[in-house]
């Protein structure tokens, strides 16, 4: 993360706290991008349990910083992201939410973008816990993925941690 978006951990960690204070700068203006989107399905997969996990914080830095759907994503928009995630969670609740990743994410290459990630965040702290294997469950269910993509996911996210 420090190498793509010169920041350190402790800022990364930084953010995510003012974004969950409702300290990030202001909203997005106009459409949503579809990376809000794969932000959201993250912060959602890492609060599932209640809590956020250094490795979870680790993985998402990560991801951030190395997967190519955030190639162009900059540090202070990907901070409005988290901070916006936050918000329509609060506001809207979790079926809302989940209406909008659903109706947002329009191809199969995005649905499974989307739940790779969520996956790897799942996955992260090397426990799914019966929320996060919930959420996974409905974000397969959304998505309309079969079981076979699911699975496969899932083995290649659990080998690639060893």
């Amino acid at each position: 993360l420090a190498e793509a978006f010169e920041l350190t951990p402790e800022e990364v960690r930084e953010v995510i706290a003012a974004a969950q204070a409702g300290q990030a700068d202001g909203a997005l203006a106009g459409h949503a991008s579809v990376q809000q989107y794969y932000v959201e399905v993250m912060m959602l997969m890492a609060a599932a349990d209640g809590d956020f996990d250094p490795s979870e914080l680790d993985v998402f830095a990560d991801r951030l910083a190395t997967h190519a759907a955030f190639e162009e994503l900059q540090p202070d928009t990907a901070g409005v992201y988290m901070e916006r995630a936050l918000e329509l969670l609060a506001q809207e609740g979790m079926e809302a939410r989940l209406d909008a990743i659903d109706k947002a994410m329009v191809t199969r290459q995005q649905r499974e973008t989307a739940f790779t990630l969520a996956v790897e965040m799942c996955l992260a702290d090397g426990v799914a816990d019966e929320h996060e294997k919930e959420l996974l469950k409905l974000f397969r269910e959304r998505f309309h993925l079969t079981d076979e993509f699911v699975a496969d996911e899932v083995k290649a996210t659990l080998g690639a941690s060893k």
